[in-house]
């Protein structure tokens, strides 16, 4: 079952599972975490931006 405020954690568990025994996710699941994904991808490119500002920063210094 999924609770209002997103996946369980055991979802995101066996997710992760299927995804690393390389066995195809099925539409359902691929429509579920595809924008988690996309969420987690535009948070990486936002913390390597400022850390790379800051390195930037600190090495002007």
């Amino acid at each position: 079952m999924t609770s209002p405020d997103g996946p369980s954690p055991r979802n995101l568990l066996q997710y992760w599972l299927h995804k690393l025994t390389g066995s195809r996710l099925s539409a359902h699941d691929e429509l579920h975490f595809g924008h988690l994904q996309e969420e987690f991808a535009l948070n990486l490119a936002v913390i390597l931006c400022i850390l790379l500002l800051t390195l930037f920063t600190y090495l002007r210094n």
